[in-house]
């Protein structure tokens, strides 16, 4: 008995050692393994960051700017465009802007089966309002074809900075998730349209709110899709002409671009109205001041009052326009861009948390989003936007006209090329 009892003594304490050096490797691999792994998603972090900025720079088809009017554009007339119903005729009138007839417009269909564009037909007495032909181009904006410099502005030389990002943002006037359009004419009107801009050298990041009504060159076609003709009309018109899909897109995108003179955009994406509430609610719901009494949608809002949007209650606020009165779209917009400012503050604040939280909230609203940017093109936007001081937002300024059935917004050229230059140009030393 004690002979056995010895040897299982000294079994187990031959076996002691080995437990114990088990556990130690054991206790060594958990560490290395998680290092191994932190080292796998920062490696593959920085690689999709890498390969997204040089994607995302390689996108764009222009090198800068053409501050100068191409002279086959200087003959376009202005279109009258009745989509009321479906695809109208479509005629140029070059009487629109005469002193005598003020303006002209175009419509479209909206989510409500109305017209947002519309005034409900009440042209006899519209809401009088000085109105103004389009101002002329300064002749203070002098381009260059210099290597020192690109433009002449104020005596002072500017040369474009090709290291803005630009993100072109459309909110598109359809409820409902992403299909493809039946035909050529039916994309959806854009009732929002943004312009993100990002400076990596100052790091601030700006937003240029552009007027659905303002008036560019756009290319309307048939609901075969053959090209009907170009002119000018309601930038938010273009991306109904399309398939509501990428090509929507593309055409919605060259002719910001164009009106903007030529600007390089890096990217386009547009978003279904219908994604405001799940956008909304992603971020926890913004609160904010009311600014306009509004009914509609289901839901009533009184100026002044302070609530925290939850649902489809951000949808209402940002979508509502009173069809039976003029200069409401510009209502909405001021609306819009209240929202953007606080959704942008909130949005940030989670990314801060968690850079990840955008691949959250793009899976949450992907349904209702059409983009051309890539994941990695994803990545390295959201790890660069954490590190960024929002600037604000910026309207482009111009003048509505009322004399037609539908308002036209008719830019300011001296202020949109001021605009330009300042957010898009640096000085020459």
């Amino acid at each position: 008995m004690e002979k056995r009892t010895i040897r299982k003594k000294l079994k187990e304490i031959q076996q002691e050692p080995k437990k114990k050096g088990t556990w130690k490797v054991v206790l060594i691999s958990i560490p290395c393994i998680i290092i191994q792994l932190l080292a796998i998603i920062v490696s593959l972090f920085w690689g999709l960051r890498i390969s997204g900025e040089k994607s995302l720079y390689d996108k764009v088809d222009k090198e800068k700017p053409q501050l100068v009017v191409d002279k086959e554009e200087e003959t376009v007339g202005e279109l009258i465009i009745d989509l009321d119903g479906g695809i109208g005729d479509v005629t140029v009138d070059d009487t629109i802007n005469s002193d005598e007839n003020g303006g002209g417009d175009s419509a479209g269909n909206n989510s409500q089966g109305g017209n947002d564009n519309t005034n409900n037909g009440n042209t006899e007495n519209p809401v009088e309002r000085p109105t103004e032909k389009p101002t002329e181009k300064p002749t203070y904006v002098i381009p260059s074809n210099s290597d020192e410099y690109d433009v002449l502005y104020n005596g002072e030389k500017y040369v474009y900075n090709d290291d803005i990002i630009s993100l072109l943002f459309l909110g598109i006037d359809t409820p409902s998730e992403v299909k493809p359009a039946e035909d050529s004419v039916s994309g959806g009107q854009s009732d929002a349209i943004y312009l993100m801009v990002l400076n990596p050298d100052t790091k601030i990041m700006d937003i240029i709110a552009i007027h659905r009504d303002s008036i560019a060159i756009i290319d309307v076609y048939n609901p075969d899709g053959t090209h009907n003709v170009s002119g000018y009309a309601q930038i938010c018109l273009q991306h109904a002409y399309g398939d509501g899909m990428e090509l929507s897109n593309e055409r919605a995108k060259k002719a910001v671009s164009r009106m903007l003179y030529n600007l390089p955009i890096h990217s386009v994406t547009s978003i279904n109205m219908g994604a405001i509430a799940d956008l909304n609610d992603a971020v926890g719901g913004v609160t904010l001041d009311v600014l306009h009494d509004i009914d509609g949608y289901g839901y009533k809002f009184t100026k002044g009052d302070r609530v925290t949007l939850k649902g489809m209650e951000a949808y209402a606020y940002l979508r509502f326009r009173d069809l039976y009165r003029h200069y409401t779209a510009a209502e909405r917009l001021e609306r819009q861009k209240q929202y953007i400012n606080l959704f942008i503050e909130k949005a940030i604040s989670e990314l801060k948390k968690d850079v990840g939280k955008v691949i959250d909230i793009y899976d949450i609203v992907k349904k209702y989003v059409v983009t051309d940017l890539e994941l990695n093109e994803m990545t390295y936007l959201a790890s660069e936007i954490i590190g960024y001081d929002f600037g604000g937002i910026y309207t482009l300024k111009g003048e509505v006209n009322t004399k037609w059935k539908y308002e036209r917004y008719y830019l300011d050229e001296a202020a949109l090329y001021e605009m330009i230059i300042d957010k898009f140009y640096e000085k020459v030393n």
